[in-house]
């Protein structure tokens, strides 16, 4: 089922790149609330919190720590996403990107949820990366208070969502571009099938075509 845009500013609407709209297409289906992977985050940070306050651990390590190993692992899977999202947006083939962009799924298509879901993904993992940064340099610069233990368990339980999140979205990445990658090959299949179907139909009529113009050539040739 195609599209149908009411006018020309829903279809302007429809088609903006910022923040907001990505929001708008990746919460359909609830992709957020039912999502495995962010509830997953949410258990996991809250089991490392829980750990840490029964053992008394130092938080500002942890934090540390944890910080050390967003900036070593997300950069490798940032590349991973953007290498899948180029696949997806970089799709030359305008027969099989037309099929992509008919469908109407709450009023986008499927060419724009498939999008929706790697860009989310970018998002979420330079978010993780930009907080890291971020917390990294208040920590350089030693500031003491007497919330000092409080605050680095805000901070430790922000970077934890945050980094886990980006982390367990690896999955929901993989099973993105098998389905895209499913969605391409069914396609070129139906097409495929449809070209020899309209051969088989085409081909008799070629041969009662020729068959025609030779009987018309023996019958001008004999007259002569």
């Amino acid at each position: 089922m195609s599209i149908e845009y009411k006018s020309d500013d829903e279809f302007k609407y429809k088609h903006l790149g910022s923040l907001i709209d990505l929001w708008k297409i990746y919460k359909l289906h609830h992709r957020l609330i039912c999502s495995f992977q962010f509830w997953s985050a949410i258990l996991f940070s809250i089991i490392i919190i829980i750990v840490c306050l029964l053992n008394h651990a130092d938080a500002f390590y942890i934090l540390q720590k944890i910080i050390d190993k967003v900036f070593t692992i997300l950069p490798n899977i940032l590349g991973f996403n953007l290498g899948g999202y180029v696949l997806v947006i970089g799709l030359g083939y305008e027969r099989l990107l037309k099929e992509l962009t008919d469908n109407d799924d709450e009023g986008y298509s499927f060419f724009q949820h498939n999008s929706s879901i790697f860009a989310w993904s970018i998002f979420i993992q330079a978010l993780a990366l930009i907080t890291a940064y971020i917390f990294s340099i208040i920590s350089d610069l030693s500031i003491t208070s007497e919330c000092a233990s409080l605050i680095n368990y805000i901070a430790l339980g922000i970077i934890l969502l945050l980094s886990s999140y980006a982390i367990f979205l690896i999955i929901r990445i993989v099973l993105n571009v098998f389905l895209f990658g499913q969605t391409i090959h069914f396609l070129v299949t139906l097409h495929k099938k449809e070209d020899e179907n309209n051969i088989e139909v085409i081909k008799p009529k070629l041969i009662k075509r020729n068959r025609k113009n030779i009987r018309n050539k023996k019958s001008n040739t004999t007259g002569s």
